[in-house]
């Protein structure tokens, strides 16, 4: 039902606004931004059975100051036209996009849909993109207009959406203009679970079991371990393993940037270990979070706030470690920190994000829990390059802030 939206004047196509209807059908917490005298506004509010918010000033910008209306009536002849144009399920929220989206993020608010039709300038459209993805639910649709430029915009320069959704999404096209974050998941599959188990024989057939169990999506795993019992058990269950028996460095770092060396057909990975237990669907909703275009994406480990083990796109190991292309980790960490560096990096790089619902719970004993995993010489050795990891970590905080803007 476009037939109010055809009647208001405006730059959205007949395609667009059929477009628009029948997504809103599906959703119910919808953000606009930019809405200008409610075009698509009405298209989507029409068809949602919930609400929509549109976001913007009603001053007008650059890429608009030439419309007839706002030439004679300014921004508060705008205003009026969006009021007469609002449906009853329209909230409007006046205000600068990233601060609107701050506010509903300080509350807590997410929609199920997100439609950016703000300012065109790369600036603009980066800024967007990095303060509404975070207020996607899981699942939820992110999209967006003006992918191709318009030769009839005067001075314009819309050509900058799509490089900026090009460099930061993976995207198809909906409708006409409409770019599409790719909400699938199999493109991201399959998802290599890595797991350095140094010394540790005993949990490998209980690890490997709840993988299987809890990972309905395709994923393979793959060890590094160096002891012959890890070695027989490993083969016993047919997984496979990489065999460090004679290098002298076992750090978890040296062993994981081995393992990532090993991907072939692999579009993620998964930075695993020995003392969790994955939880039902873990990987399914990680990728849910990764597939509207965050390339490092924490798990829930059920105790730590900022996360100690990601799944990261296999395309961004060139930008994980600043001064050393193609590692996950840098390699100088004897293990403490090292997750602390390449969680910061790739928020320095606006490609990070949390999965509150992917849960893989760590059973480390410093948590003291009754069914945690007893305190052993691999723990033992980790907890001695505490302070100069530590350290490493403060030189190397700086050195990512200064060189990634």
């Amino acid at each position: 039902m476009i037939e109010r939206a055809l009647g208001i004047e405006g730059w959205m196509s007949p395609e667009e606004l059929a477009w628009l209807a029948e997504q809103a059908r599906t959703h119910t917490q919808i953000a606009e931004i930019g809405s200008w005298r409610g075009r698509s506004t009405a298209a989507l509010a029409d068809n949602t059975p919930g609400t929509v918010f549109a976001i913007d000033t009603w001053e007008g910008s650059k890429e608009t100051d030439f419309d007839p209306g706002f030439q004679a009536g300014g921004a508060e002849w705008l205003w009026q036209e969006f009021l007469r144009n609002r449906a009853d399920n329209v909230i409007p929220v006046i205000g600068a996009s990233i601060a609107a989206a701050a506010d509903f993020a300080a509350k807590g608010e997410t929609f199920d849909m997100i439609f950016i039709d703000g300012a065109h300038d790369a600036e603009s459209v980066a800024a967007d993109l990095a303060a509404w993805r975070p207020l996607l639910a899981p699942g939820g649709l992110f999209c967006g207009h003006d992918f191709w430029p318009n030769p009839g915009w005067p001075e314009a320069p819309l050509s900058d959406v799509r490089r900026v959704v090009d460099s930061t999404l993976s995207v198809h096209i909906g409708a006409g203009s409409i770019w599409v974050a790719n909400g699938g998941i199999n493109h991201l599959l399959p998802c290599a679970i890595l797991v350095p188990s140094l010394d540790r024989p005993q949990r490998l057939r209980d690890l490997v079991a709840n993988i299987h169990a809890t990972t309905p999506e395709e994923h393979f795993i793959l060890f590094c371990v160096s002891d012959d019992e890890s070695k027989t058990i490993l083969d016993e269950l047919e997984e496979w393993y990489i065999d460090d028996s004679d290098c002298e460095d076992r750090r978890y770092v040296t062993r994981m940037n081995k393992l990532v060396k090993w991907l072939d057909d692999a579009k993620t990975m998964f930075f695993g270990s020995d003392d969790v237990i994955h939880h039902q669907g873990w990987l399914g909703q990680a990728l849910k979070v990764m597939s509207v275009g965050w390339d490092v994406v924490a798990v829930n480990d059920m105790h730590n706030m900022a996360g100690t083990q990601a799944v990261m796109r296999r395309s961004y190991l060139p930008q994980a470690v600043f001064d050393a292309p193609g590692l996950a980790f840098h390699p100088d960490y004897g293990h403490n920190f090292a997750d602390n560096e390449q969680f910061f990096t790739a928020q320095r790089h606006n490609q990070f994000m949390r999965a509150r619902d992917a849960v893989v719970e760590h059973k480390h004993p410093i948590y003291r829990e009754p069914d945690g995993a007893a305190w052993d010489s691999t723990y033992e050795g980790a907890t001695r390059t505490w302070d100069e990891d530590e350290a490493r970590w403060k030189i190397r905080h700086a050195m990512i802030e200064a060189t990634i803007p």
